[in-house]
């Protein structure tokens, strides 16, 4: 059952108010999306590493087990994305947790990256950043907002004694 969205709790944007109980399902629901990509996305790059320069019969261990993590971490992640997703909701403050802990360490990893820049450079007028590195702190940023508003939703439920918390 989907929520029915009206003007007394209509989500803005990747924020959910939560004050019933459809809204805690849709925030909760909403928290296993970031965990799903996330999973895609390392997938993604376990497929890019099996077919990138060396063919995977080459490979060195390090690199095999590099790819094997990729896969992995993959698997485990979407299944994870979709199990929140199918409303078990028990699972959101592990992912929330870890999910806020792997962003936070982006965000400060990406303006680290920035400020060394800034400082490898004498003119910041001309500071030559790719917009990936400027971009680098978004998705973790809205990540972040979708798993504080799940874990706004599975308290919620929790609090008030319901059967999917």
């Amino acid at each position: 059952m989907e929520m029915a969205i009206t003007e007394a709790n209509q989500p803005l944007g990747f924020w959910v108010f939560v004050h019933d109980e459809e809204s805690a399902v849709y925030a909760s629901r909403l928290c296993g999306l970031p965990v799903f990509l996330t999973g895609l996305w390392a997938l993604v790059l376990a497929l890019l590493t099996m077919i990138g320069e060396q063919a995977p019969a080459t490979m060195g261990a390090a690199e095999s087990n590099r790819t094997l993590g990729f896969l992995l971490i993959g698997c485990a992640f979407v299944a994870t994305g979709l199990l929140i997703r199918a409303r078990f909701f028990s699972l959101v403050p592990i992912m929330a947790t870890l999910f806020l802990l792997m962003c936070a360490t982006a965000i400060v990893a990406a303006s680290g990256l920035i400020i060394s820049q800034a400082e490898a450079t004498s003119d910041f007028d001309t500071l030559p950043l790719p917009a990936a590195v400027l971009a680098a702190p978004v998705s973790p940023a809205l990540f972040c907002l979708m798993m504080i508003s799940g874990l706004r939703g599975w308290y919620y439920l929790r609090k008030h004694g319901s059967k999917r918390a």
